[in-house]
């Protein structure tokens, strides 16, 4: 890699996943730090990354070693986001092609290039979900509900037997769900649907889930480098919410009334397989794949104080993020309504406490106050152009 236009004093990342929804919004942090970013992409990935100075690219993919040779050479730290993130694949061995084997050929090449840090982002499917049970980065793994999750939690163990065998200075971010700006495929293809009718009704409105706004998880990438231990994880998480609370609140952003039709879990299930039977037919993808309904039924909540201690991470009040990603679709054209009120009329109504680590999961109504601590307040980046 020759690090084109490269400042001699500015830090070198080279980024996988650099045109995704979560590595969009990080490689727009590192510029604003003033790094050199160079970003690995598909071909077809090129035209979403921003314009600037100080970015360059290369078209690669991490499931052809090949196409990394020399690329981390000089790099001051490797982010690796890239990944098969779509709900519902054809193929479920694709989720090990890419996931799996491909943090193989990138944790090689950067023990070859000898990176001083190397980032990894897993998922909260490293730990698994143990019902109940709130979620720390020492928690006992747990279930996983689908092959993307088990792909990545198996990709996060090859990560930690690199730093113990091979000394890869790794370490790794564990996000909940991420919402925000840019995502048309993830959590943001569930929003979007919400907030145009297209949801037959409310469902699982009581599962408690953790989320956590884009920028937050960029940060704490930025954090993780200057600050973090080498072999950690860090949970990076800023609320527990209740799955009915995270829709109550897309409906006031977006003027979209809530349907008044509760869909009950069997039916949920039912729905989602009868939809994956169908999918083998049409080879589309399903609308709820039955792993993901029993996600939402199951919820899952997360410990963050461990990112906030040694990382110094603050986080964003969830209805910010929820307010933003609505605005984003008004923006691109992908949803028509009134514009989002001001983030307090967005108020959790009932937040989640967490409970003791390892206690039976507790639900406490809470003021708005005490609902969203230590929230920073951050500059807002433009979004990542076009839908990752």
């Amino acid at each position: 890699m020759r690090w084109r236009r490269c400042p001699s004093v500015a830090l070198r990342a080279f980024v996988t996943g650099g045109a995704g929804f979560i590595g969009g919004h990080l490689v727009r942090q590192l510029l604003d730090d003033g790094w050199y970013v160079n970003a690995l992409v598909l071909d077809s990935e090129r035209s979403r990354l921003p314009n600037h100075e100080n970015l360059d690219s290369v078209v690669g993919d991490i499931t052809d070693p090949s196409t990394l040779r020399d690329q981390m050479d000089e790099a001051d730290s490797v982010f690796h986001l890239a990944a098969l993130v779509d709900s519902w694949v054809r193929d479920p061995r694709d989720y090990v092609r890419v996931n799996v084997e491909g943090t193989g050929h990138v944790i090689d090449e950067a023990l070859r290039a000898a990176v001083p840090r190397f980032l990894f982002t897993s998922s909260m499917s490293g730990i698994g979900v143990t019902p109940g049970v709130v979620m720390r980065e020492d928690s006992p793994v747990g279930k996983s509900f689908g092959p993307y999750e088990q792909s990545k939690a198996d990709a996060e163990r090859l990560v930690a037997q690199a730093v113990r065998e091979r000394g890869l200075p790794a370490i790794t971010l564990i996000p909940s769900i991420v919402i925000g700006p840019g995502d048309t495929r993830n959590t943001g293809k569930f929003l979007l649907s919400y907030v145009k009718g297209e949801f037959p009704g409310t469902f699982a409105e009581d599962s408690v889930l953790p989320v956590v706004d884009a920028d937050d998880v960029a940060r704490a990438h930025v954090l993780a480098y200057r600050g973090g231990r080498v072999g950690e994880r860090y949970i990076i998480s800023g609320e527990n919410v209740r799955w009915g609370e995270l829709l109550r609140m897309a409906s006031i952003a977006s003027g979209t009334p809530m349907p008044s039709r509760h869909i009950g879990g069997r039916a949920l299930r039912f729905a989602a397989r009868t939809g994956e039977l169908f999918s083998r037919v049409t080879r589309s993808p399903p609308r709820l794949p039955s792993w993901l309904a029993d996600f939402l039924l199951t919820g899952a909540s997360m410990e963050n104080g461990k990112s906030v201690r040694e990382l110094g991470m603050t986080y964003r009040p969830i209805r910010e993020s929820i307010r933003d990603s609505i605005g984003w679709f008004r923006d691109e054209g992908l949803f028509e309504g009134p514009e989002a009120p001001a983030a307090r009329e967005l108020e959790i109504s009932a937040p989640v406490e967490n409970p003791p680590v390892g206690s039976e999961m507790t639900i406490k109504p809470q003021t708005p106050e005490t609902a969203t601590p230590g929230a920073a307040q951050l500059r807002r980046p433009k979004p990542p152009e076009g839908p990752a």
